[in-house]
């Protein structure tokens, strides 16, 4: 027979185990999205066409899928693709 205190749960458990997985991925994608307009940005400084980031949040899901697809100007102004 065990003692009582020995099946005693802890009320608040920190962590059920799938967040810490959802969370490291999320990161990992994050760092490579922004790695990616990064590099960009930097391609296209060293190209001589100066430095291009987009300008809305919403414009980096863009740029990221046009460089997925090669499509590198996708999401950029018409001014910043040009260059």
């Amino acid at each position: 027979m065990t003692a009582p205190y020995q099946q005693r749960r802890d009320p608040q458990p920190i962590s059920h185990g799938w967040e810490v997985a959802v969370l490291a991925i999320t990161s990992v994608l994050v760092i490579a999205a922004l790695a990616a307009v990064t590099g960009l940005g930097l391609a296209s400084a060293l190209a001589g066409g100066g430095w291009v980031w987009p300008h809305d949040n919403n414009a980096i899901g863009h740029v990221v899928g046009g460089i997925l697809t090669g499509h590198p100007g996708r999401g950029l102004d018409v001014r910043q693709s040009r260059l």
